[in-house]
């Protein structure tokens, strides 16, 4: 029986002009959503003592595109992942886990989460929403199965990467119910239920005896 696993690959990748304007506008989009709502629960919260979670978010974000219609211009599904990543930033605040979330800048280091409805994995190649090319990647290493998300990250040394996940089958560890009994003596350092024996090696016993021959050299 096999479980299934999470597994990250990371790779360095080097877009094309068209392809780095695009992610430009997708990072430009995605942070400029996760700063409006946590600008407008931070608010809420604030004035109305009232709690705004994703779901409230998710239905605002319809109205946000109607006003703001370049927000159509990329992948509404990097627009969702930024709502979640604000979520959990919440989440964890109100477990204690982390500090309140903080307003994304431009200066930083930026990313968009993709998940698997938008963007195309075919022949080892990954092209994203909006775009007409596949990625150039720098392959590392391989991976089994097809990505189910992907992470795309832009350094403040402008170096491009593509973070992947990937549900692979493992299989788990066969654990037998033996028990095994273990007796530790002075001839035999350990013996086992089962008869096998280690022998004691008896250090002290070499170690006191070059001891001896090295005093006797002096």
């Amino acid at each position: 029986m096999f479980q299934l696993v999470e597994k990250a690959y990371k790779y360095r990748f080097y877009p094309l002009k068209q392809q780095k304007e695009i992610l430009e506008k997708t990072f430009g989009c995605t942070r400029m959503v996760y700063n409006h709502f946590l600008d407008l629960r931070s608010k809420t919260y604030k004035e109305e003592k009232k709690s705004i979670n994703y779901n409230d978010t998710s239905k605002f974000l319809t109205s946000l595109k109607t006003k703001n219609p370049w927000l159509k211009e990329i992948s509404s599904v990097c627009l969702q992942q930024s709502l979640r990543h604000l979520d959990r930033a919440f989440i964890s605040f109100f477990k204690k886990k982390s500090k309140y979330p903080n307003f994304k800048k431009k200066r930083n280091r930026q990313s968009a989460k993709y998940m698997k409805t938008s963007f195309i994995y075919e022949n080892d190649k990954i092209t994203l929403a909006k775009m007409k090319e596949p990625l150039n990647i720098r392959w590392s290493r391989k991976f089994k199965d097809a990505p189910t998300s992907l992470t795309i990250t832009k350094e403040n040394d402008d170096t491009y990467y593509i973070s992947i996940i990937v549900k692979e089958k493992i299989e788990p560890l066969d654990f037998k119910k033996k028990k095994i009994g273990i007796d530790l003596g002075i001839i035999d350092t350990i013996t086992d239920s089962n008869g096998k024996s280690t022998k004691n090696p008896k250090l002290l016993n070499k170690a006191l005896k070059k001891l001896r021959l090295r005093q006797k050299s002096l």
